[in-house]
């Protein structure tokens, strides 16, 4: 993929977290791939012996992820799957949304992403420095950095150094909260070239609106069959 990221004629419809059972599991993924999702977008976090996990928050059933082992996970939670699992799922059949939920893990990431096509995936996440650490690590692959308004990185500094920094990083697109995409608080702090991926977009007449945006690339939702049918010529 150009690392400058060209987006396509039309916006990618991308199944959050899976689809149609529960989230970030194989079975989700299975049936958004069955369904014709563009790509699915799943959470990765790392247990305490270091093996990568897709699970979105930071706890499950009362035990940090970042406390117990892989092992322990299994025990508490065996639907949870890893990341070398739903790899496994996806290559070959679906683009990947991967978003690391906190730094710390990204030569993990990159360790085990390496060999697959650089147009099957991009890397997310709320936190610049792990994207910024992606970069320096692998500059071919394409990133994005997601963003709310309440974004602690962006409020930190002024607009100017925000759009100086993505730049600096090198990022490839921007993934916000749909509801401040037309806003005046975005687009002080974004670089007019880059596309947006937006999240997370349940509404029909938020989907078609944005569907006929030229700036967005991409489209998370939660409601993939309607999103894939209003898409459709």
């Amino acid at each position: 993929m150009n690392p400058k990221f060209t987006p396509s004629i039309r916006p990618k419809i991308i199944a959050h977290r899976g689809a149609k059972a529960k989230e970030n599991t194989i079975a989700a993924f299975e049936r958004a791939i069955a369904l014709g999702a563009d790509g699915v977008e799943f959470d990765v976090r790392s247990t305490q012996d270091q093996v990568l996990v897709v699970h979105h928050d930071p706890a499950v059933k009362g035990h940090l992820m970042r406390e117990v082992t892989w092992r322990e996970l299994q025990a508490i939670a065996p639907e949870i799957p890893t990341l070398q699992d739903t790899i496994a799922c996806c290559q070959g059949h679906t683009f990947m949304d991967i978003e690391l939920k906190e730094p710390g893990y990204e030569a993990a990431i990159v360790q085990q992403i390496q060999s697959l096509p650089l147009n099957s995936f991009a890397i997310t996440s709320f936190h610049l420095e792990a994207i910024a650490a992606i970069r320096h690590l692998a500059s071919e692959i394409t990133i994005g950095f997601l963003v709310e308004q309440e974004t602690r990185e962006a409020d930190d500094l002024s607009p100017e150094l925000w759009r100086d920094r993505l730049q600096t990083i090198g990022v490839n697109f921007i993934a916000p909260d749909w509801q401040i995409l037309e806003t005046e608080w975005l687009r002080q702090r974004v670089p007019s070239e880059l596309p947006f991926w937006v999240w997370t977009v349940n509404q029909p007449t938020a989907i078609k609106t944005l569907l006929a945006n030229s700036k967005v690339a991409g489209i998370i939702t939660d409601q993939l069959a309607l999103a894939l049918k209003l898409r459709s010529p």
